[in-house]
Order: structure tokens, then C-alpha cells, then sequence
């Protein structure tokens, strides 16, 4: 089945949030990246703010690739980094919740987007308010998670 990917295509970055936590060199190479990790967890370890941002930059060059299962380990690492380094309530690590969702998403994972694309959508709101772009792409990929469950009925709109 050909899925509507909630990125707006395959190779499409509309619905993340991965901007936030990219590197700024765009034209690396996904060598380059690994090569940039490799460094950078030797230099600050795994949680440091720039090791982590560059590798949320390597698990989108994956997804890019379509190397999703790759992607999709890279992105577990980032999130569990924000969430040991600025805990559960950071906008960082709201973002690292929706962007593992979006590649679960992305996989037919349904089952284990969900609940995450709820999370997110709940801390969100609290943290950021209802009418926070973040809130809302987390929402609008919530509500294409449902429409494609044929739970679609079950969204709900924003306060």
C-alpha cells in the first residue's frame, strides 16, 4: 500500500522538526555526518547539546536515503539523549518525540507512533500552547496517523 507520508513525500522535510536540531553544513554528505559523530562523541560524548544535533542531522540524512531503519535507531539515541540532557518538558525533546513518531510513521509502525504522536501532542500543548506550529504539525500528523487508521473521528481540534 502507498502510504501518504505525513512529511508531504518521501524526501520531503515539511512536517519535522528536525530544522531545530540540524547542523548548520547542509551539504554534507551522510560520510560526512558519521565521520562529524564519530569526532564529536570521542570530543564531548553522547549527550553533548552539538553531538546530539548532529546526529538528529544523521538520522534525517538516513530518512533522506531511505536507510529508515537506520534513521530510526539514530533518532531513538537523539531522544534519549534530550531527554537525560534537558529532560522531558524541553522543546528539544518534544521535537525528538515527534520525529521518532514521523519515521515510525513513515515505516507502517502504527502502533508505535501513535502513543508517541499522543505525547508529544499532550506535552506540547502544555508547554507550548495549542496554537504552537510545533503543536499544530504534531496534531496534523496525529490526525493522518487516525484518518489512515479509520479513526479519523477521533482528532480533535485545537483549543
Amino acid at each position: 500500500m502507498q502510504r501518504r507520508s505525513i512529511f508531504g513525500g518521501r524526501k520531503s522535510k515539511a512536517f519535522t522538526k528536525d530544522v531545530r536540531l540540524q547542523a548548520k553544513e547542509e551539504s554534507k554528505t551522510p560520510v560526512d555526518i558519521e565521520t562529524q559523530v564519530k569526532q564529536l562523541v570521542q570530543q564531548h560524548g553522547r549527550l553533548h547539546a552539538k553531538t546530539l544535533t548532529f546526529m538528529n542531522h544523521q538520522a534525517l540524512a538516513y530518512r533522506d536515503m531511505d536507510k529508515n531503519e537506520d534513521a530510526l535507531q539514530v533518532y531513538r539515541e537523539v531522544h534519549d539523549g534530550c531527554k537525560q540532557t534537558l529532560g522531558m518538558q524541553h522543546p528539544y525533546t518534544l521535537a525528538s518525540i515527534s520525529n521518532l513518531a514521523n519515521i515510525l510513521f513513515e515505516m507502517d509502525r502504527l502502533q508505535e507512533a501513535r502513543p508517541l504522536l499522543e505525547e508529544a501532542l499532550e506535552r506540547q500543548s502544555e508547554m507550548l500552547g495549542s496554537r504552537h506550529l510545533d503543536t499544530l504539525q504534531t496534531a496534523h500528523s496525529l490526525a493522518l496517523l487516525l484518518e489512515e487508521q479509520g479513526e479519523f473521528h477521533k482528532a480533535r481540534k485545537p483549543a
